[in-house]
């Protein structure tokens, strides 16, 4: 079983992934770390808990990640795209209260998984660069990466050149590309065309075996 750190943005579509990931039978989803991007980093914090909830899955530690970018400018978000607080209509409880760790526990997931763990970035790079800044040499641990970013071979979504997780901290991803082996890139070339149907939506509330079909 693959062993998964989940670095991304919810939002609808990591949503989809953190709920993929753990309905999957070969993948272990090892820990969520969230950051700013499609949201504030504080409703992505609290739209990952809640998922994690609902799928009786709150064993998965979901760890705090940036909330800005390297360049520190100020982050456009797009409510148009996922909603005021990221996941469309849906919206988490205000009594809601998870158990969210901080950025130290990314890297005691770095040692516990040494050598076996694989990074999947699907946000904005800022979390894993400020990794490689902190602890270059324990980033040796990891197997490998997929970071989704970057356009190639069709235009960009936020400029006609420029993809929305790389323009939003092209410093960091850089940072990433440079450091980072044994990386697959998933680009918008690629994204783009996976598009989740209201077929498979049906098939996955029918098998779901978590609160998800609910």
């Amino acid at each position: 079983m693959k062993k998964v750190l989940f670095l991304g943005d919810p939002g609808i579509d990591d949503s989809l992934a953190i709920m993929y990931g753990i309905m999957h039978p070969d993948i272990d989803i090892v820990g969520v770390v969230t950051g700013y991007g499609n949201v504030t980093q504080e409703k992505a914090t609290s739209n990952a808990a809640y998922l994690l909830q609902m799928a009786g899955r709150e064993d998965i530690p979901v760890i705090n990640g940036a909330k800005i970018p390297l360049s520190g400018d100020v982050t456009t978000y797009y409510p148009e795209i996922h909603g005021a607080d990221g996941l469309g209509p849906i919206k988490p409880p205000k009594a809601f209260s998870p158990n969210i760790k901080p950025f130290c526990a990314f890297f005691d997931i770095l040692e516990k998984y040494k050598g076996e763990l694989i990074i999947v970035d699907a946000g904005r790079s800022t979390t894993l660069a400020t990794a490689f800044i902190l602890e270059k040499p324990m980033m040796k641990n990891v197997k490998e990466y997929y970071i989704m970013g970057g356009a190639f071979l069709m235009p960009g979504n936020v400029t006609p050149v420029a993809e929305a997780n790389f323009h939003g901290d092209p410093i960091a991803s850089q940072l990433v590309m440079q450091n980072a082996k044994n990386v697959t890139l998933v680009p918008l070339n690629v994204t783009s065309e996976a598009i989740i149907t209201p077929e498979m939506v049906k098939y996955i509330t029918k098998h779901s075996k978590t609160s998800f079909n609910k």
